[in-house]
């Protein structure tokens, strides 16, 4: 079959965009050269570590280390924002070169049902878990990250845009969610939020920002719908899609008082999306919130007990304050058709988990062991 080309410098493109987009060409062509159906029958389990997420700036997990089971399904293409002005830095103001992956954090069945149907309340409901991974890349400097999440327990719609997603998950929890979130407060004193000042504080070209200004999350909000398993609707979508509204969350206090949530900019992909194998090494830094605290000590103290709990269902219901004006980009796309193994989006044959034969009890049991262990932001 025919294998997409890594992307090609534009004409007229910036000389300081040159090592930014040769990281990107880097990365692609490694997920090109292994493309094969990215999904598992595997569910996580305590083998998988979460510490490695934090430290470090590798664009892969090395060979030698376990395949992600977390988010092990799912899709990548290249992509870019469509920045609009704001007071934020680094690629907040321009980010031309990038990955975007979309998973479930469990597998969603390929013929439709639920996730892990015999779990109780609404997990058990859950058709999909979605996830989203951004990874823009910058001269001189490791690229920086972007992650988005919803509700912990999934979602009873297939539809992967069904609802938006935040970089803050809720510490609301259910008795057998309580334990994943206390085995990462040893991690971090806030398990459920992720830092955004890294990808603030150096820009696509190269250059610091002193000092980085960021806003306190981020929100997702769909731009398109699907009607079929997650996977074949991102098959289908033809480079150039915008996929998310990108919002920011300014401030705690704003985020107190439900303030419109700022327009930023617009998530659009550069190529058809592609699975690979690839892709269950590919990593993703979680940022730790406190190193946005440390630049931020007035946002320390505004916290209350209820900032714990904002999240993708608080964002949804805030309006949006008028978009500024659209910063410079480089509007590249490629369409070269995909090689793929097999048809192209097909979904594998993978069955579902078992679900009224399994024992409640045992089930129950289960799925303790798994959300002891698993951290919910693994894109």
């Amino acid at each position: 079959g025919r294998r997409a080309p890594a992307p090609q410098p534009a004409a007229g493109e910036e000389a300081a965009a040159a090592s930014a987009r040769a990281g990107l060409a880097a990365v692609w062509a490694a997920l090109l050269a292994e493309q094969a159906p990215c999904t598992t029958k595997e569910f996580p389990t305590v083998s998988e570590p979460y510490a490695r997420l934090l430290d470090g700036s590798a664009d892969f997990h090395p060979p030698e280390e376990p395949a992600k089971r977390c988010a092990a399904q799912g899709a990548v293409c290249c992509a870019r924002v469509a920045w609009r002005a704001s007071s934020y830095t680094g690629l907040f103001a321009r980010a031309d070169f990038g990955l975007a992956r979309l998973s479930s954090a469990l597998p969603a069945p390929c013929g439709g049902g639920a996730v892990c149907p015999s779990a109780p309340g609404t997990l058990g409901e859950a058709r999909v878990i979605p996830l989203v991974a951004l990874k823009f890349f910058r001269g001189g400097a490791p690229s920086g990250n972007l992650l988005f999440g919803g509700r912990k327990t999934g979602q009873p719609e297939p539809d992967f845009f069904r609802h938006g997603l935040c970089s803050h998950y809720s510490e609301r929890a259910s008795w057998a969610m309580r334990p994943m979130i206390e085995a990462f407060r040893r991690h971090t004193p806030y398990p459920c939020q992720l830092g955004l000042s890294d990808f603030a504080a150096v820009g696509q070209d190269g250059s610091p920002a002193r000092p980085p200004r960021f806003p306190w999350a981020l929100a997702l909000r769909p731009c398109l719908r699907g009607d079929g398993h997650f996977l074949e609707d991102l098959a289908a979508l033809p480079a150039g899609t915008a996929l998310f509204d990108i919002l920011a969350c300014p401030s705690p206090g704003a985020a107190a008082a439900r303030a419109e949530l700022e327009l930023l900019g617009t998530l659009v992909t550069c190529t058809p999306f592609i699975e690979s194998a690839l892709e269950r090494r590919l990593r993703f830094r979680h940022q730790r919130k406190e190193e946005d605290y440390a630049l931020r000590p007035d946002w320390r103290v505004a916290l209350t007990p209820a900032h714990r709990d904002y999240a993708w269902d608080h964002f949804e219901a805030c309006g949006t304050a008028p978009a500024a004006a659209a910063l410079p980009c480089t509007a590249w796309r490629d369409d070269t058709p995909r090689a793929a193994r097999g048809e192209a989006g097909a979904c594998p044959a993978t069955p579902a988990p078992p679900g009224g034969l399994w024992p409640r009890t045992l089930a129950l049991l289960l799925l303790l062991v798994l959300l002891r262990w698993v951290w919910p932001w693994s894109g």
